[in-house]
């Protein structure tokens, strides 16, 4: 069996330290994009921002989850690099894919949210294939293999 580029798309999410940044888009588009053929529920979008550790300032922002991420916009706002990265979290979970590559995903978050993050993230990775890119002990200490690749070359 031959799979197609779209089918391989289709199920791989991929979130890296350098995410991307849609700051001319609302927050709520800013997580659609994870897939935008999904039906974007207010229910399906609010549970993303929650897992993500996102819900919590996307509510105080003026508009909520129709706030457009960039301060040249009319009432438009900056976020933090922080609530970036949790909003590009969000965006992954939206996304719902059966195999998720995450390199570095919570490098500009404290070790507090990194935590809690991580925790919503492992019941949501649940029956997934998840390969972790990380420096933090604490973000891949729940994983089932650990490879230490100093250089190119497994190690440990």
């Amino acid at each position: 069996m031959c799979i197609r580029d779209r089918e391989y798309y289709d199920r791989i999410g991929a979130l890296f330290q350098e995410y991307n940044r849609y700051e001319s888009l609302t927050v709520k588009q800013n997580i659609t994009l994870g897939d935008s053929r999904k039906q974007a529920h207010a229910k399906r979008i609010t549970s993303a921002a929650r897992q993500a550790d996102a819900h919590s300032f996307i509510t105080r922002l003026e508009k909520g989850y129709q706030q457009i991420l960039n301060k040249s916009f009319t009432n438009g706002t900056r976020l933090s690099t922080g609530q970036w990265q949790k909003l590009s979290i969000a965006r992954m979970i939206f996304r719902d894919s059966p195999i998720l590559i995450l390199d570095e995903p919570t490098a500009s978050i404290d070790a507090e949210a990194d935590y809690k993050i991580f925790k919503r993230i492992y019941r949501f990775i649940q029956n997934k294939t998840v390969v972790i890119i990380s420096h933090r002990f604490s973000t891949v200490r729940n994983a089932s293999k650990i490879y230490v690749i100093p250089h190119g070359r497994i190690t440990e």
